[in-house]
């Protein structure tokens, strides 16, 4: 990677959020500017200023985070391009990645690519393109119309997390013809080298937000259902969500309900510790356009189980790297929960098979897939104009362009 790395000297990531704030693209953009800095590329990043008391600049492990307000309003959207103006020389770079589609970002990532005259790559992560039963990515969708999908449609390059994401894509943007394939990564001698999570008890785990298209009240009642014949197994519920009062509630209805235990949200380390002590992992999803805990599961030589909705089935090969169920199917899902207690031979099989497997997919190679898609965008870019198409955007891209 070091002859790519000396043709690229410095990438601005793009992202709704960024840390402190939790979550897989955060994760993702952290992964990949600790490979790039190792190679000695600078990175910056540009995020939404989300909450409001995080200062406007800051450095989290060495890289510089630029956060800018949400614009409301035309004055707000044209107040941020002199914002933009101000940190340019900062932020400026050899090539944009944006991570996650939501509003205003992909609009910035168009402007500055097509003032610096550099590529632009856009990637889909999920919660982002609309898809069927998640109410949130519809409504992050919606709340773009006029800004998203144009500022898209002039990008250079087009990444997925997963084939299923990519069909959602093509659904509402049936303009973009090519929609390239690079999986979530992860860093899988850390999750195998993390301790055990040692509750005294054998147990399940899922590591979600607690949003209704998670599908945790799911696997409560399917864990229910076979709960009094392994009465020394419980269920740990790791995250939070808008979800949780509700499933609280349906916990305290049954009978199993001091076998699950909710423990909120935790940070990354720690999960990877409950992933190594557990039994299985369970990603119960009604909507899912990735998966990427269920490769940590793998790392973690735990067995992951999954719906077989969205992504996920990419990220689990039925019976070879894990289970996979019918979406919102309690029975089949409580049978497969009792499979990998009582089948040692099964689990086995299972974990063996998806250590090898999931190597793959480890930060090193995943970064060296986007350090390949970097130079051949780079050594083949032909600059093209801003083409406008509203006032707005016309006043916006007249206003950055200025004294450049």
């Amino acid at each position: 990677m070091k002859d790519i790395s000396s043709r690229i000297k410095k990438v601005l990531f793009i992202s709704s959020l960024y840390r402190p704030n939790v979550g897989g693209v955060e994760t993702t953009i952290e992964e990949l500017a600790n490979k790039y800095r190792n190679l000695g590329i600078e990175v910056a990043v540009l995020t939404k200023r989300y909450p409001f008391n995080l200062p406007e600049l800051e450095t989290i492990n060495q890289v510089p985070i630029y956060r800018i307000i949400r614009p409301k309003n035309e004055k707000d959207y044209l107040k941020s391009i002199d914002w933009l103006k101000y940190y340019n020389s900062s932020i400026k770079a050899d090539i944009i990645h944006l991570f996650q589609v939501h509003r205003p970002m992909p609009l910035y990532g168009l402007l500055l690519s097509k003032l610096w005259k550099v590529p632009l790559v856009i990637n889909y992560a999920g919660g982002d393109i609309p898809e069927p039963n998640d109410p949130f990515s519809q409504k992050m969708w919606k709340e773009g119309e006029g800004i998203v999908k144009e500022s898209l449609l002039q990008a250079d390059q087009h990444i997925s997390f997963s084939k299923s994401l990519s069909n959602y894509v093509k659904k509402v943007l049936p303009e973009i013809k090519k929609i390239d394939l690079i999986y979530a990564g992860l860093d899988t001698n850390k999750i195998a080298n993390s301790e055990i999570y040692k509750p005294g008890y054998d147990y399940f785990v899922s590591i979600r937000r607690l949003e209704k298209d998670k599908g945790i009240d799911i696997l409560i009642k399917a864990f229910n259902m076979i709960s009094v014949n392994y009465p020394r197994i419980h269920l740990i519920i790791v995250g939070d969500g808008s979800d949780r009062k509700n499933l609280e509630h349906l916990v305290d209805t049954l009978d199993s309900k001091e076998k699950i235990h909710f423990v909120g949200t935790i940070k990354l380390e720690e999960t990877f510790k409950y992933l190594r002590g557990a039994i299985a992992n369970i990603c119960p999803s009604r909507a899912e356009a990735g998966g990427i805990i269920n490769f940590a599961a793998q790392a973690a030589g735990t067995v992951a189980i999954g719906s077989n909705i969205g992504g996920i089935p990419e990220y689990i090969n039925h019976n070879k790297t894990g289970l996979l169920f019918h979406s919102e199917d309690i029975k089949e899902l409580s049978f497969y929960l009792s499979e990998v207690i009582k089948n040692r031979k099964l689990r086995a099989n299972l974990i063996n098979n998806s250590l090898e497997k999931v190597k793959e997919y480890d930060w090193e190679n995943i970064a060296k897939k986007y350090l390949l898609i970097y130079e051949k965008l780079i050594n083949n870019y032909i600059a093209t104009d801003f083409k406008p198409w509203s006032i707005l955007s016309k006043k916006m891209w007249d206003q950055l362009k200025n004294d450049f």
